[in-house]
């Protein structure tokens, strides 16, 4: 069977048909708690078949009859991946006994992870203004990078992967996918800003998936002239107290795949 990142190298990102629904993990206060009723827009992990831990939300519930029993009902939630067109859509069983729920579902960035980064958004190939113009009439490059979120797709720990008996095999396969895989989905912080001031177009919803070597540290250093509106989404970086500064540059072993040091190797 094809893996959706090995469908996905071959093809154009921007013809995907992407949902413009918005669901920023980073805002939401829905409560994401697997012993509690599901409800649309609350947000999970999601291991998907592949073994790729990701973010996801609850797009719709469904109540049915159990199989076996007049009286009792069972419950199946569709989820949406984040940042991905509701062609990858799954629907899971929603029972704390079930194994759907057990393996395949956990709490928000129980495996999942997110940073504040910078991000050089702005490069050839994408709708920006390029460059302003200097006191003296001639043109000086504006800085390159918006401060946003990444988020971080994990492969399935190799402890989790034995306890539920598959071995290294989820692990092992999981890891050479996202080695596979050269982008990461980012938010940008300021997004409205971002668009009408920079005419930048973003892929679904509020974010854009970029190439990982286009991911930095959270550092101002990186900044010396800054775009229109970069101070907006600076401020609503450094008012968001729940997500930690990237520290680092060198993150990455190879495509999307986190560096060892990185990976989350056990829950609990």
């Amino acid at each position: 069977r094809t893996s959706r990142i090995s469908q996905r190298s071959n093809q154009n990102r921007r013809s995907r048909g992407y949902s413009t629904t918005k669901h920023n993990m980073a805002s939401r206060t829905t409560t994401s708690n697997l012993t509690d009723y599901p409800k649309v827009g609350m947000l999970v992990d999601l291991r998907d078949p592949e073994g790729i831990w990701s973010g996801a939300s609850i797009v719709k519930v469904s109540e049915h009859a159990r199989t076996g029993s007049s009286t009792r009902t069972g419950v199946t939630v569709e989820l949406k991946y984040y940042g991905w067109d509701t062609t990858w859509n799954e629907t899971i069983t929603w029972d704390n006994q079930s194994r759907d729920n057990y393996d395949r579902m956990a709490k928000l960035f129980t495996y999942s992870r997110k940073a504040k980064c910078m991000v050089r958004l702005f490069h050839k190939g994408r709708k920006s203004l390029a460059k302003t113009k200097s006191a003296k009439g001639k043109n000086r490059a504006t800085s390159e990078f918006w401060p946003c979120i990444v988020y971080f797709r994990m492969p399935e720990p190799s402890p989790v992967a034995e306890k539920l008996g598959t071995g290294m095999k989820y692990n092992y396969i999981s890891s050479e996918l996202l080695k596979m895989e050269p982008k990461v989905y980012v938010e940008p912080y300021a997004a409205d800003v971002l668009q009408k001031k920079q005419r930048y177009a973003l892929d679904e919803g509020d974010g854009v998936w970029i190439k990982a070597t286009e991911i930095f540290q959270f550092d101002m250093d990186l900044i010396e002239n800054p775009k229109a509106g970069f101070n907006d989404a600076l401020k609503e970086a450094q008012c968001d107290l729940t997500t930690h500064d990237l520290e680092s540059n060198n993150i990455f072993e190879s495509g999307s795949l986190l560096c060892n040091k990185y990976l989350v190797r056990a829950v609990g």
